[in-house]
């Protein structure tokens, strides 16, 4: 039976964190609905990733495996993507707002580009991790960790961009949709810290930032205070967020094929379409019977004299 050490403590103040915000989140996730983007799904992966990790950390003080010491090494490899992704989430809804309000905005597929960028940044880090998993790898990462770290990176930067550019726009957003764009905004710097704590593990790997034998409270100080205090961000915005499950805009509507302002531009708000009543045109005597000129004196065709 192993020690508890400082590891372990930092393991258990994880779970009395995660677990009720692994709850939390769920209900947001029904809250809002799977289908609003709002990055609540992927913040309770997040928080089930990291209960998952840190359970299999304290097992091992009863039983030392190194199947379990692999599955706590690949969920806490897999921090940042989760929380890209919920932060996109979040520009996501605040950018189907201003679509339907103004037209203007980003395409759907932006976003699928954007998470699909994170996903190979993971699956990338997670095969290195776990292709040679010896103490000279883990001391010597391979170079496919260290382009995913790149891309991590790079996410990052559209990211702020992205931000930037709905920001200029908010004066189409929904009612109390800005503060998914503040959320946004407060949690970047702290993301940044996270990311670049990350490169420097893969990067420099040492006695501080390395995956075997590192400093613990750099750790703390670098990572797990920045993943709790975006956890944290996030949920609070969303407590007070309105659930859109009633007001979704339909995904041909999304993908901006046809908006919605454009299709009830023809129709008043509050007005139903009637119909015109059709009118039969009145009868008018032929001219040939209308004398518009005075000077001229009516003569009767024969047919009329013979009527007379």
């Amino acid at each position: 039976m192993g020690s508890f050490d400082y590891s372990d403590g930092v393991s258990v103040a994880e779970l009395v964190v995660y677990i009720p915000a692994s709850f939390i989140s769920g209900f947001l996730v029904f809250r809002q609905g799977f289908m609003t983007n709002c990055g609540y799904l992927f913040l309770t992966a997040f928080a089930l990733l990291r209960i998952i990790g840190h359970v299999c950390n304290l097992i091992t003080l009863e039983k030392t495996s190194k199947d379990l010491t692999i599955a706590y090494m690949i969920c806490t490899a897999i921090g940042i993507t989760p929380l890209m992704l919920a932060c996109s989430g979040q520009l996501s809804r605040a950018n189907n707002g201003i679509r339907e309000r103004t037209g203007k905005g980003f395409h759907y597929i932006h976003f699928f580009l954007f998470r699909m960028l994170n996903i190979v940044a993971v699956a990338l880090s997670i095969y290195g991790l776990t292709k040679n998993m010896t103490i000279e790898a883990m001391e010597n990462p391979p170079a496919i960790c260290k382009v995913s770290m790149a891309i991590y990176l790079l996410a990052w930067v559209i990211l702020m961009v992205m931000l930037y550019i709905l920001w200029t726009r908010r004066d189409g957003l929904d009612p109390g949709d800005g503060r998914c764009l503040l959320a946004v905004a407060i949690c970047s710097p702290i993301l940044l810290i996270r990311t670049i704590y990350a490169v420097l593990i893969f990067f420099v790997n040492n006695k501080t930032f390395g995956l075997v034998d590192a400093n613990e409270t750099v750790e703390v100080l670098m990572s797990v205070i920045e993943e709790i205090g975006i956890t944290v961000v996030l949920i609070a915005i969303g407590l007070t967020l309105q659930s859109r499950k009633d007001g979704y805009t339909k995904p041909e509507d999304e993908a901006g094929m046809i908006p919605k302002y454009e299709q009830t531009a023809y129709e008043p708000a509050g007005t139903q379409y009637q119909q015109p009543q059709y009118q039969q045109p009145q009868w008018q005597q032929p001219t040939q019977y209308q004398n518009q000129n005075q000077n001229t004196r009516y003569e009767p065709t024969r047919y009329e004299q013979a009527q007379f």
